[in-house]
């Protein structure tokens, strides 16, 4: 004889099963959003900090040292841009890591640009 169904035995694990795919990609893009936010603090100091290098007059070369270096070592492996539009003015590209290591997206990058006062 079969035992029917009585109850509301295991219903809570299967609703958590069900749901814990939604509640990690909802954590995943939380945590994207914090990195982003993160990296876009980060750039916007790099930029400042090599407006003020170009507002010495120092050359492109060490206009681009020092955005790289003002970078924190988990921003500065992805290929950062810096450019110089005119003046002590200077924007920093950098491409935002992804949470999941592995997984690319090219158009994922983020540009700050600084001008500060020249000084020479």
């Amino acid at each position: 004889m079969r035992r029917r169904w009585q109850g509301d035995d295991g219903v809570t694990s299967i609703e958590f099963v069900t749901l814990l795919p939604l509640l990690l990609a909802v954590g995943a893009m939380v945590w994207q959003l914090l990195v982003a936010g993160a990296a876009a603090s980060a750039i916007e100091n790099a930029a400042r900090d090599a407006s003020r290098v170009a507002g010495t007059g120092a050359d492109a070369g060490a206009v681009t040292a020092r955005a790289s270096q003002s970078l924190p070592s988990w921003l500065r492996g992805g290929g950062v841009q810096v450019a110089r539009p005119g003046g002590t003015a200077v924007e920093v590209t950098v491409p935002i890591p992804l949470v999941f290591p592995g997984l690319t997206w090219d158009d994922l990058a983020i540009t700050r640009r600084a001008e500060l006062p020249d000084t020479t």
